[in-house]
């Protein structure tokens, strides 16, 4: 055998190997569900909820729990704080639940004063909250004017407070928007 054909052979079987063992033995497609969720647009609006919901979980809820953990509330960490968008009512909430296991009277004044902190922890930042809808890094000449004074009309900060049942099992919901002078109370809705 030739030099040259004897190199040739030992490629070609190196080539076969390293394709043998290097490719996987099935590819999968992704499933019609996820299909429908990568053919799906993201919108600035949806980037928008993210972060509020991002500022929430990260800022906004962290220091409510500092003000409000010597009036006998303690947070409730299951996933429900957070910001969501009602389309029937043109509303986005943004939530703080907590349990009240050491107080029998939770009242609509006791829910009040929990809000009334949450709202000034987040009113802070009225003028920031619409960036959070914008791009970033680079203007957008046909962004609406009125665009920050909107978003900040759709806001709605709400205070959920639940009692064990040993105390009643009762649960509390206050509310207030950016601008509202008196706030809206749901109880064992």
């Amino acid at each position: 055998m030739k030099k040259c054909s004897l190199l040739q052979l030992v490629v070609i079987i190196t080539l076969l190997v390293i394709l043998i063992f290097d490719i996987s033995p099935c590819a999968a497609e992704p499933a019609a569900s996820v299909r429908w969720l990568m053919d799906q647009p993201t919108s600035l609006f949806d980037l928008g909820m993210l972060r509020l919901r991002q500022r929430n979980k990260e800022e906004w809820t962290p220091e409510l729990n500092m003000k409000s953990k010597n009036k006998g509330v303690l947070p409730e960490d299951v996933g429900v704080n957070g910001a969501v968008y009602d389309a029937d009512r043109n509303i986005i909430t943004i939530l703080a639940a907590f349990i009240a296991p050491y107080i029998e009277g939770v009242d609509e004044k006791f829910c009040a004063s929990i809000l009334v902190e949450y709202k000034n922890i987040i009113a802070r930042n009225k003028k920031d909250i619409p960036a959070g809808f914008d791009h970033i890094g680079y203007p957008d000449r046909a962004r609406p004017k009125d665009l920050d004074e909107n978003i900040n009309k759709l806001l709605v900060f709400t205070v959920r407070i639940s009692q064990p049942k040993v105390l009643g099992g009762k649960t509390m919901l206050c509310s207030t928007g950016m601008d509202w002078e008196k706030p809206t109370f749901q109880m064992n809705f």
